[in-house]
């Protein structure tokens, strides 16, 4: 009796460990797809226009200034228009005619709190088919703010087209190319910047850089919060903690992998 009692028990020890490997792979599966949610969630923190497949320009605007300045109100506002590439790659286009410099208007989604981009990117592709002379001189980038205009220059114009357009990525963080309402004014400190960015009423991109030509934008982006990769870390954490228990596979393939990590020579 005793005997059968021990392969009867045997036999429920070996049915159990049979069942919770076969829930190995279901937990991983759910473990996997759980964080690939978090990550996809936590790119929202990034605005993104392509204007890809869309009909619409997405709240773009137009502003226009002197080229003397001042750039924290423009002289004037108007549209702008969506072109159509082939297999829905579409961009905006604006033509224009005078010595008024013309800016790429941020619609409201850039806008407001953006402290945690600052020293991040703000990245665009941008052409202007010049059709005469002479190119005219500005700001590149105009940032307002809490009461300060901070302005930038580049140092490469965009390429004169308006269908291949070149890349920029612009540091949203003090440095010598960022100055206060003019070219010639001080360079802010990081505090002015921080407090800029904390809350941000005007954020322009130039299109003009001669009196008469069609300027292109596209792929606009205000780069990933830092909460990006916070985000994905926590929620790597929050899911492990409960499937280590459940899932022996998940248990040892962490542990290896942190123990790895520990026998590793530091290098820096």
């Amino acid at each position: 009796m005793c005997m059968a009692a021990r392969k009867s028990n045997s036999r429920i020890f070996a049915s159990n460990q049979r069942s919770s490997a076969r829930l190995d792979m279901p937990n991983i599966g759910l473990y996997l797809f759980s964080l690939l949610l978090v990550c996809i969630s936590s790119t929202d923190a990034q605005i993104i226009d392509t204007f890809d497949n869309q009909q619409t320009t997405e709240g773009w605007t137009t502003s226009f200034f002197s080229t003397s300045g001042p750039f924290t109100t423009p002289t004037s506002t108007g549209g702008v228009a969506l072109s159509h590439g082939t297999n829905g790659q579409n961009k905006l286009d604006i033509a224009h005619l005078g010595n008024s410099l013309l800016y790429f208007e941020a619609p409201s989604r850039y806008l407001g709190d953006d402290s945690l981009s600052y020293n991040k990117f703000l990245s665009f592709d941008l052409g202007d088919e010049q059709m005469t002379s002479p190119k005219m001189s500005g700001p590149d980038i105009v940032l307002v703010g809490n009461g300060l205009t901070l302005v930038l220059d580049i140092p490469q114009d965009p390429p004169n087209s308006a269908v291949n357009l070149g890349h920029f990525d612009v540091t949203l963080a003090p440095s010598t190319m960022w100055h206060i309402s003019t070219l010639t004014g001080l360079e802010p400190t990081t505090a002015q910047f921080q407090s800029v960015l904390s809350s941000v009423t005007a954020l322009r991109i130039r299109g003009s850089f001669s009196q008469n030509g069609v300027a292109s934008i596209d792929n606009i982006v205000l780069a990933p919060e830092p909460s990006s990769i916070i985000l994905c870390l926590l929620g790597l954490v929050a899911l492990a903690l409960p499937l280590c228990k459940r899932s022996p596979a998940i248990s040892q393939v962490m542990g290896s992998w942190f123990r790895a990590r520990r026998s590793e020579p530091f290098s820096g």
